[in-house]
């Protein structure tokens, strides 16, 4: 597990967290040296078995109003695809938006 402590919406500090459980094929990745770049595959693909890529947590950090944008940008292990993350629940929050405002019109 690693994490790191992050500045708050509002104040305070939020831990963002990385979690890669030892399997059998986190084991074999590890002594491998050539196959070790394939644990962030791991990661985001075994979510299900409680493994949490540190960028994903952002993510989820963010759409819950937590973090800001920046802090999240600037704390991804890849920035890249913090902001594909952040644009797709900057699109959610729109359509739910839209979703209200229609059904405050009816």
């Amino acid at each position: 597990m690693s994490q790191r402590l992050l500045p708050r919406v509002g104040g305070g500090r939020v831990a963002a967290t990385e979690i890669l459980k030892g399997t059998l094929r986190v084991k074999d990745l590890i002594r491998d040296e050539e196959r070790t770049p394939e644990l962030y595959d791991v990661l985001k693909e075994a979510r299900l078995d409680g493994m949490q890529a540190f960028d994903d947590h952002l993510a989820e950090l963010y759409a819950q109003g937590i973090i800001d944008y920046e802090t999240g940008y600037n704390a991804a292990t890849s920035s890249q695809a913090f902001k594909m993350a952040a644009t797709q629940v900057e699109v959610l929050r729109q359509t739910q938006a839209d979703a209200v405002r229609q059904t405050q019109v009816a």
